[in-house]
């Protein structure tokens, strides 16, 4: 109730800009029904879908599934193909495991040709109204750090992608070297669109970069150590470069969330104590700090977990869906994932007492 209350209180620039922003997301989810033009695949319209046959079946493994056959009547909607009609014949299964179901009013993409056959659903307005709806309530909920926090998360995200394919251009590099490059960059980027260039900002800066670098090198000395023994890389096999250097860098990257969100939430808390009881010294700073990590580690550890494992779990329930033994199952799929979130709470609990030092010493003065 209060929320809604205060949204009734905000000023009309708030107003404007909701309607602004509003507006912008209606014009992006127009655009993409009407975009059709700026693809190079052939794209048609649904126009109207039979359905002609319905089989049940049964596999070697005694799994029942149902087969549908359906007539699907297309019309193109762009380039050499624009106003042809397409006449299609589609089959999919109740699971859907590698097939779909396609609805009148759908956009799909074609090959054309004597055999037309469809490759797949136009998918972008779909992604455009989560996104849309997704910064709406950022906006609208959060403010302008909801705006900053959009910003720095399209930032991160071009980031990713640069350094991708600069590793590509450059495989002579280590990865992990530019992985902690673009690890130093998101950092200071996101905390600083975020916070502005504060005390506060800074303190969280340091003690996000010190707890992953402290939480890579942790890492890095046990699977040295123990030879990787556990750790099955086979689900990595496919790849053209030695899977431990690819390992490495995804827990530096995975890493850097929790570790972020640790560091920013005991560093903003400290600070607020700071702020309402100016006479705080370090001794007392650092005993909050400690209370605050200990109310916030639970959670998180379990957050990352479940993020983790959560990934592998369609590969698993095909596995065991074939009879693959259970701890043969869980230890292919789930070595690395467990390992990540291992390392991962690593981070966590490494964080705690490094923030907490770092903001109670630079804050504990008067």
């Amino acid at each position: 109730m209060k929320f809604i209350k205060n949204m009734f209180k905000r000023s009309k620039l708030q107003w404007f800009i909701y309607s602004l922003i509003l507006s912008l997301c209606i014009g992006a989810i127009t655009f993409t029904l009407n975009n059709d033009a700026l693809y190079k695949q052939t794209i048609a319209k649904v126009n109207n879908v039979e359905l002609i046959s319905k089989t049940h079946t049964v596999d070697a493994n005694h799994r029942e599934d149902t087969v549908y056959t359906q007539i699907v009547e297309l019309k193109g909607t762009n380039h050499k193909h624009k106003g042809e009609a397409f006449v299609i014949t589609n089959t999919y299964t109740k699971s859907s495991a590698y097939d779909e179901q396609y609805y009148k009013g759908q956009k799909v993409f074609i090959k054309a040709g004597d055999r037309p056959q469809i490759i797949g659903e136009k998918r972008d307005t779909v992604l455009v109204s989560a996104l849309s709806v997704f910064t709406l309530l950022l906006i609208i909920v959060v403010g302008t750090k909801g705006f900053y926090s959009l910003i720095s998360l399209t930032l991160n995200l071009c980031i990713t992608l640069f350094v991708f394919n600069f590793y590509l251009s450059h495989t002579h590099i280590p990865m992990i070297l530019i992985a902690l490059i673009a690890v130093v960059l998101c950092t200071i980027l996101t905390l600083t669109l975020i916070n502005g260039f504060t005390r506060k900002t800074w303190i969280a800066i340091i003690s996000t970069l010190a707890a992953t670098l402290v939480t890579l090198l942790v890492v890095q000395s046990t699977i040295y150590l123990t030879s990787a023994e556990g750790i099955r890389y086979e689900t990595m096999s496919y790849l053209t470069i030695p899977p431990k250097k690819v390992f490495l860098t995804t827990i530096l990257i995975g890493t850097l969330g929790a570790v972020m969100d640790i560091a920013i939430t005991i560093t903003s808390s400290l600070h607020e104590i700071k702020v309402t009881q100016p006479f705080s010294n370090t001794k007392s700073l650092r005993a909050s700090g400690y209370e605050i990590g200990k109310d916030i580690i639970g959670p998180m550890t379990n957050i990352l977990l479940f993020a983790y494992l959560s990934s592998a779990m369609p590969i698993i329930i095909l596995y065991l869906a074939n009879h693959s033994l259970i701890f043969q199952t869980f230890s292919l799929h789930w070595s690395l994932e467990l390992a990540r979130a291992v390392s991962g709470s690593i981070g966590i609990v490494l964080a705690i007492p490094i923030t907490v030092w770092i903001a109670s010493t630079m804050l504990g003065g008067r």
